[in-house]
């Protein structure tokens, strides 16, 4: 089970679409933080989607600090957070979050140092379009948009590995690699690092120098880890590109 290949915003998932739709109706309405939004059947047939489609948008949504779900009451806008908090996370019955930086340390470190002088040229393209993407989402303070330029960022590096065991550990635990890069976006200012250091790894496939790309990889890691509350230790020191006044 290969990851797929990563898709453009127009071949977005459904979820993810919700998602964005459900965040903009939370501008549009000027809903607060502790507003109650529509109930979910309502939710499903304004949207026109499933509510398992439904569900999952909300659960991305919980992630990445938009709202909170209370079991019973219903669906709320989340207060923002500007500072570290207890990390959502929703697959603790079968890995720790911890476990699964630690497995995204090995895998994609690895996976970078491979694909950087591998990559073809128009993957670095669209590599470095997911790059600025991240960019423009952390100055719009766009969670939902940078949470999707994360996905496909981290996606293509894998794609382009070149090592199919690497791409099917990745395959196999995609859903719990997505989830992880989301948890520490609840912090908004935090996209701005993470866009930086999405800079820095994209620096180095410029140049198609895989040791610095995977170093530039394992610091991305451990720092979205640190943001959520996670040490993995010090790595080397990677210079980081200012992309992102």
């Amino acid at each position: 089970m290969t990851p797929a290949m990563p898709r453009g915003r127009e071949h977005r998932s459904v979820p993810m679409k919700t998602a964005e739709a459900i965040e903009a109706m939370i501008r549009a309405r000027g809903l607060a933080p502790g507003d109650q939004l529509p109930a979910q059947r309502t939710l499903a047939q304004d949207l026109g989607i499933s509510r398992p489609s439904l569900r999952e948008a909300l659960s991305v949504l919980e992630t990445l600090g938009i709202v909170r779900i209370e079991i019973g009451r219903g669906v709320f806008v989340a207060p923002r957070e500007e500072g570290p908090k207890a990390p959502s996370w929703r697959f603790g019955e079968s890995f720790t979050l911890a476990e699964v930086f630690e497995m995204r340390l090995a895998v994609e470190g690895l996976a970078a140092m491979l694909a950087a002088p591998r990559m073809p040229q128009p993957a670095r393209e669209t590599l470095a379009a997911s790059a600025q993407g991240m960019g423009n989402a952390a100055r719009r303070g766009d969670v939902v948009g940078a949470a999707e330029a994360d996905t496909v960022f981290h996606d293509l590096v894998v794609a382009h590995c070149g090592n199919r065991l690497l791409q099917e550990v990745h395959g196999r635990t995609h859903a719990l690699t997505t989830e992880s890069q989301r948890v520490p976006m609840v912090a908004r200012d935090s996209l701005f690092d993470t866009a930086d250091e999405h800079f820095a790894i994209l620096a180095a496939f410029v140049e198609r120098n895989g040791e610095r790309a995977r170093a530039a990889m394992e610091a991305h890691i451990r720092a979205a880890a640190g943001r959520a509350g996670i040490h993995l230790g010090a790595g080397p020191a990677v210079p980081m590109l200012q992309a992102v006044p």
